[in-house]
């Protein structure tokens, strides 16, 4: 009998939480961004997509300079 009380209030605390975030979605119109190079403010804060930092890292590595790279990644604009 415990077991089904603690099992029903773990289902209301997730059916809540599933429910405001609902909310939050439809009261703003739309999902939050999440992606790295159409976020604003993940670029302010000088994050960068796991391509463009992998892509650094080599050419850093091999003493080529980042704007000549020949493969960068051109999902996040950079180049």
């Amino acid at each position: 009998m415990i077991l089904l009380k603690t099992l029903l209030v773990v289902i209301a605390i997730i059916a809540i939480a599933f429910i405001g975030l609902g909310i939050r979605i439809w009261i703003k119109g739309r999902f939050p961004d999440t992606e790295v190079e159409t976020n604003p403010h993940m670029k302010k804060m000088g994050i960068k997509c796991a391509k463009q930092e992998e892509w650094e890292a080599h050419c850093e590595h091999t003493g080529t300079d980042f704007g000549n790279c020949s493969s960068c990644c051109s999902s996040c604009g950079t180049h």
